[in-house]
């Protein structure tokens, strides 16, 4: 009787059906978008094994297609930043099933990634924050820039905040990023936004004090020209972070014309001269431009990255 009591309770057979449909309803489901996710992260023949139903048991595992070894485990093949892009489709996959909705916390996600991974992980997450809050904590510049980039394209309203030291003392938060994690929309503004500023205060400035603010500004709009040549020419055509020519992207330098490399000559030689990066020699009698000049410099990057980011279309 002691036997019969102890059967009719056992769980072999919910393990066995939950087993059945596990594989029946969501194994290949789950299977083909992991497989999905590793792809577009550029993972080939990395794909998902059913371990079975046993209790205690992982049901599911990836692997890798082909292997000749039985033991032979993806880890142990990848490389880090492969792995990296493994763990990341895994939990793609999870959150692609998550009905809830949940919030998705993210700490430096892309270590040992690649520049086409990262972007590709940038627009993943800004797919998610779609329909639910996403949140994503780095240390890396271009990532950030890369998810502003992708939130703009998509419409995504993003929340920005830096923790930054002020001397000694760490932990400050603003609610902005550094400017080197902008983009050029953002640094445009902050630009835009500091001239204003100064235009207000013209008058009430020294010349000395004048010629440094404007020095100041004049920086920041020299990095404005050099990242707006390196985001909407160099980067389409050469990937730093691989190391690999874009070959079929080469029609964009063709697309530059001599007015183009006139306008930016001008523009760039405009800040170079205004900026605080070297003596002005006597004999030059330089004077600091007024703000109409400096709006006209503005304006000027501003018509030149909407007419080189077309060469890209």
């Amino acid at each position: 009787m002691l036997e019969a009591a102890l059967g009719s309770v056992a769980t072999t057979a919910i393990t066995a059906k939950s087993t059945q449909l596990t594989k029946l309803y969501a194994g290949d489901v789950i299977k083909n978008e992991f497989v999905r996710e590793t792809e577009r992260l550029r993972l080939r023949r990395v794909t998902i094994r059913d371990l079975g139903g046993n209790k205690g048991r992982l049901e599911q595992q990836p692997g890798l297609e082909g292997a000749k070894a039985r033991n032979v485990q993806a880890s142990d093949v990848l490389s880090e930043g492969e792995q990296t892009a493994m763990g990341l489709a895994g939990f793609f996959t999870e959150a692609t099933f998550d009905t809830t909705r949940s919030a998705l916390i993210l700490d430096d996600p892309v270590n040992s990634l690649d520049h086409r991974r990262r972007t590709y992980v940038a627009s993943r997450l800004v797919d998610f924050a779609k329909d639910r809050q996403v949140v994503v904590f780095t240390h890396d510049v271009t990532f950030a820039g890369a998810l502003l980039q992708a939130a703009t394209k998509q419409g995504v309203e993003v929340t920005p905040r830096s923790v930054e030291r002020k001397g000694d003392v760490p932990g400050f938060v603003r609610h902005a990023l550094p400017w080197k994690a902008k983009d050029f929309a953002a640094r445009l503004t902050q630009i835009e936004l500091e001239l204003a500023r100064l235009t207000r205060q013209r008058d009430d400035l020294g010349q000395d004090d004048w010629d440094k603010a404007v020095g100041s500004w004049a920086g920041d709009l020299s990095e404005l020209w050099e990242s707006c040549v390196n985001s909407e020419i160099l980067d389409e055509v050469y990937d730093r972070g691989t190391a690999q020519v874009r070959v079929m992207k080469f029609r964009i330098l063709s697309a530059v014309t001599a007015d183009d490399a006139a306008d930016f000559q001008a523009g760039y030689g405009a800040c170079s001269m205004w900026a605080r990066r070297h003596n002005k020699a006597p004999e030059t009698n330089y004077v600091a431009p007024e703000p109409d000049e400096m709006l006209a410099e503005v304006e000027r990057i501003r018509a030149w990255q909407k007419r080189v980011k077309k060469y890209r279309d």
